[in-house]
Formats: structure tokens, sequence, C-alpha cells
């Protein structure tokens, strides 16, 4: 009956050849600091970009902060 549940010759999958080059670790990443000035909107819509993009979870970005309009360059 366990024979049931074996692959026919044909079915035996194949081992893969091994790759010549292998793909080397990833780099280990290292945090930033990034600084957005601009309307809450614009804001946001970078911050939306950038989950999109793979870049941070949203939920890890400060909650936005209002500053005066001639207080930054």
């Amino acid at each position: 009956m366990s024979n049931n549940f074996l692959p026919e010759p044909e079915e035996t999958p194949s081992i893969p050849a091994s790759d010549p080059t292998p793909t080397p670790p990833e780099p280990k990443r290292e945090p930033v600091q990034i600084l957005v000035i601009g309307s809450n909107n614009g804001i946001t819509k970078i911050i939306h970009t950038q989950y999109k993009l793979g870049f941070a979870e949203i939920s890890e970005w400060s909650p936005l902060k209002i500053i005066a309009i001639d207080a930054h360059p």
C-alpha cells in the first residue's frame, strides 16, 4: 500500500545543478533617519510611496509635526 505514494521513475524530480556563482549574502542594513518637510498631504504621500517600495513600514515613521513656515530651510 505504501508503494502508491512512490513516484514513477520518469516522474522522479532531478536534482538541480548547483549554481556556479552563489549569491553573496545580503549586507547588514544600517538604520538611517530621514527628514521630510512639506504639507501633511505631501508627507503622507511620500511615506506611502516609500512603503510601496519596501523602504519602511508606515508605522516606523514618527508622527507628523507642525512647524512654523519660516523654521525650515
